[in-house]
């Protein structure tokens, strides 16, 4: 077939005004891109010389005599092939036909032209009917197809022959009509059976009929065909059919216009498609040399440019069909070379660029095609045409007040990110990175026992000096390291509890409980008493002495943060007769601990309960050695050493209260509670 091909050219043909604004003069050296005239004259009609009627052959050897060539032609319609003839004037036209020789059983006829029933598979789907109605006879190479891939050229007679062609079994072929419709006008790159075990036989069929008509295959569907045929058919063998056209009735290689550039060496064909659409196919060395003759081309209208900021030349050619039809390419070293090292111009903007701002700053960057980025100034943005840009949320760079470290944040709310070096930061363009004395989920600590604090963030980890954590405001630092302060029990204490610790002085309802319980302490679960304990001396109940049972995480104490602790012991140490120095060095350590224990509740020393009499000399001399120590220690402490006696407590023993002493006594302890509470 012969095909003129013509491209008008005018004012704007490649050249509209922003893109004027983007490259930064008009088209001077390429105004128009010329391809027009006549067509050349087409190549004959392939010989076939390697096939022969009825030899057995791989597909892809008949593939190979089938010729390349873009489809195109005159807009299709159905009406050019006349088809469903009846030639033997049976009655029976050409669709009738197939299903009579396709049917797996003797068909049914309602009458002498008519069928009512049969049985027909489809083996692209695997399914069956037995109802002619639901079968559509379909040309296994669409009609559609046919055209564009040489019919166009044919006489009517032809392509009425080819669509009522009942001498080879592949050209017409039953098919459910819900396959039919999803098939379409599909070649095999498009369409190609759901059964896989099918797709051999197809492909093979379709090779068949294209060589028996003299079809051409483009590109894609040559890929196709020979992906399969050298593949998983490549063992497929297929009986050459004979030839139904003659060489004057095939279609011709169309020629097209030929275009080189000068950095890569790559030939184009600047097609016409059948859409009316065009554009360059680059052209392989053996079409070259067997249609073309090794004819020269023209010279690409291209032009070189690139961003100022940026060392990259890229080749740009004005392929006709506007901005969109251009061509880009980023050159290397040697393409550079081959085009012959040409100056490049510096243009605002490059497709494939993308432009984009952190949320850190009002800088806008852009990402050149390789990679390359650069924070742009308004003369440079202004020059892209004002190319928008995205929005980067929850990200950026952040450099810290107080510090000359840069970290790119990844998720600036949740306190992600990594530290960034100088080479790095140069890639990313240099930006601005947002200063600020912290960053979310960052933290200022010390190690237990280690005065240096030390920063943790989310691209610096480092101890700081004074000046550093002034400038960042002097943080509180958290303690890493510190053992476990308490083994505490999972009750969890709150304002209205009072956590009792003691000896048998908290026995009954004592009056430490009766005074706590007057100050609106009224949550009394923690009643930790132990008969015969004290801050020196043990007990086996408790495990230990008063301050070793809580330093070995031997009594049970609550969480959480109770209104009162009441510590209420000595007298064991006094009937013990232990040393004065040991029972401050015990003291001392357990308040300590319970400090460290409860920071935000009360503590309260409680004294030895006892009388004035000379057999509580003792008891009274420990309570004085325990007033003294808590004074030093800055620890609350109520004496009541002699208050038994104040109140004319009675006594079960020489030392333990009975309950009408407990209440005797407790109004006179409460007043001292409350005095010391400030209530």
């Amino acid at each position: 077939m012969l095909r003129p091909s013509s491209l008008s050219c005018g004012y704007g043909f490649f050249w509209g005004t922003p893109l004027n604004n983007r490259l930064g003069r008009t088209m001077s050296a390429f105004a128009c891109l010329a391809i027009t005239g006549s067509a050349f004259t087409g190549v004959v009609a392939p010989s076939h010389a390697d096939a022969v009627e009825g030899q057995a052959l791989n597909g892809l050897a008949l593939l190979s005599e089938l010729v390349l060539r873009a489809e195109g032609g005159p807009a299709y319609s159905q009406d050019y092939f006349e088809h469903w003839l009846d030639d033997d004037r049976d009655c029976l036209d050409t669709r009738q036909e197939v299903l009579i020789e396709e049917s797996v059983t003797p068909v049914v006829m309602a009458d002498a032209c008519t069928i009512a029933s049969g049985e027909w598979y489809s083996p692209w789907d695997g399914r069956t009917s037995i109802t002619p109605v639901e079968i559509d006879v379909v040309h296994f190479v669409p009609l559609q197809e046919a055209w564009f891939s040489g019919a166009s050229s044919w006489d009517s007679s032809t392509r009425q022959r080819f669509a009522n062609d009942l001498d080879l079994d592949a050209s017409l072929t039953g098919m459910m009509g819900s396959l039919n419709a999803s098939r379409g006008a599909s070649d095999p790159y498009e369409w190609l059976p759901s059964l896989a075990d099918t797709r051999c036989q197809y492909v093979s069929e379709w090779v068949r009929v294209k060589y028996r008509w003299g079809l051409t295959v483009d590109s894609r569907e040559q890929a196709q065909l020979r992906y399969f045929l050298s593949g998983a058919c490549e063992s497929y063998v297929m009986a050459v059919p004979p030839l139904a056209v003659t060489a004057s009735e095939a279609p011709q290689e169309t020629l097209w216009p030929l275009f080189k550039n000068s950095y890569d060496g790559t030939i184009y064909e600047f097609v016409t498609y059948k859409d009316g659409s065009s554009g360059p196919v680059p052209l392989n060395f053996a079409k070259w040399r067997d249609v073309y003759g090794f004819q020269r081309p023209a010279r690409t209208p291209t032009d070189y440019v690139g961003y100022a900021w940026s060392s990259s030349v890229y080749a740009v050619t004005f392929w006709p069909g506007g901005e969109n039809a251009w061509q880009w390419d980023m050159l290397n070293y040697n393409q550079f070379r081959a085009a012959g090292s040409p100056g490049k111009r510096n243009i605002g903007w490059i497709p494939g660029s993308s432009f984009y701002r952190w949320e850190t700053s009002s800088e806008i960057f852009v990402q050149a095609p390789d990679a390359t980025k650069h924070a742009l100034n308004y003369a440079e943005w202004q020059r892209s045409g004002f190319q928008p840009f995205q929005p980067i949320y929850d990200q950026g760079f952040v450099k810290l007040s107080w510090s000359s470290d840069i970290g790119r944040m990844t998720s600036l709310s949740a306190g992600q990110g990594s530290g960034l070096s100088y080479n790095e930061w140069r890639g990313e363009g240099q930006p601005t990175p947002r200063s600020q004395a912290r960053v979310n989920g960052d933290v200022f600590y010390q190690l237990y026992g280690n005065p240096t604090i030390y920063y943790s963030g989310p691209f610096l980890n480092r101890a700081v000096n004074y000046n550093q954590w002034a400038a960042a405001g002097f943080p509180k630092p958290e303690i890493r390291g510190a053992p476990p302060v308490y083994p505490f029990t999972d009750v969890k204490a709150t304002a209205t509890s009072v956590v009792l610790y003691g000896d048998s002085q908290l026995d009954g309802d004592s009056w430490s409980e009766q005074g706590a319980r007057a100050m609106g302490f009224t949550d009394q679960a923690a009643h930790l008493s132990f008969g015969g304990i004290g801050y020196s001396t043990p007990t086996s109940s408790a495990g230990g002495t008063g301050w070793t049972a809580v330093q070995q995480g031997l009594v049970r104490f609550p969480g959480g943060t109770p209104g009162l602790v009441l510590v209420s012991m000595g007298g064991n140490d006094a009937s013990a007769g232990r040393s004065d120095a040991q029972v401050i060095a015990d003291s001392s350590a357990l308040w300590a601990k319970l400090k460290l224990m409860y920071p935000q509740s009360k503590i309260v020393i409680n004294g030895v309960m006892s009388r004035n009499d000379a057999s509580h000399v003792q008891r009274r001399h420990i309570d004085g050695v325990l007033a003294a120590n808590a004074a030093k220690q800055g620890v609350t402490f109520i004496s009541v050493a002699g208050l038994a006696s104040t109140a004319n407590a009675q006594y079960l023993d020489n030392v333990h209260l009975s309950q009408a002493g407990h209440d005797a006594v407790a109004p006179l302890y409460t007043a001292k509670l409350r005095a010391t509470l400030g209530r």
